[in-house]
């Protein structure tokens, strides 16, 4: 089993979410995150004072899948959600640690 994690753009979720549920990917942790990488930041103004914000919001999708599904959930996760531009996240593929599900003890 492996834990597939994507921290994506949040406008990208709704494509991805479908993509995902279109290949059988029904279980999901979606979690709002916020960071920071070669996108930079922004400027943001108030009435009286400006400032760079450097940590931009993203969504942090974590997924548990056999070591056969892997390759197509990254392919569907990086086909719905890359524009080309930086900022579209990253994919991290990690062993999985062992689980219980709480439903069923």
């Amino acid at each position: 089993m492996k834990t597939v994690t994507a921290v994506i753009r949040p406008g990208k979720f709704p494509d991805v979410k479908e993509a995902l549920l279109d290949i059988g990917v029904e279980m999901m942790t979606v979690i709002n995150v916020m960071g920071c990488g070669r996108q930079e930041g922004y400027t943001e103004s108030h009435s009286k004072s400006s400032g760079e914000v450097n940590l931009i919001k993203k969504m942090r999708i974590e997924i548990i899948v056999a070591d056969e599904q892997v390759k197509q959930v990254v392919d569907a996760i990086i086909k719905r959600s890359r524009s080309g531009a930086i900022g579209d996240g990253k994919i991290f593929v990690t062993d999985a640690p062992q689980y219980l599900s709480i439903s069923s003890r």
